[in-house]
């Protein structure tokens, strides 16, 4: 990711409000922490789904990803030798 990328946080995370929104919301310390009995920090999960879009991150089985993938490859190939083709035939 580039820095650029964060403007709309930083811009957000600078308002004296910050409202809650589609891509942004609260959630309780407790939710996020997870302590032992000594009081010792565990874990910190910030892995969260967006309670506002819970259909954003749909995890798929990894073999209808790789199936994706490969289709997406084999168009991008496609693209690519019609791209050759319009330069002329390029030699390799």
């Amino acid at each position: 990711m580039q820095f650029e990328e964060f403007a709309d946080c930083i811009a957000w995370f600078k308002r004296k409000r910050r409202d809650e929104n589609e891509h942004s919301w609260s959630i309780p310390a407790e939710v996020v922490l997870k302590y032992n009995q000594d009081g010792n920090l565990l874990s910190c999960n910030l892995d969260l789904k967006n309670p506002n879009n819970p259909d954003a991150l749909e995890h798929l089985p990894p073999a209808q990803l790789a199936a994706d993938i490969l289709k997406k490859e084999r168009r991008i190939i496609e693209i690519m030798e019609e791209i050759r083709t319009e330069l002329g035939g390029l030699e390799e």
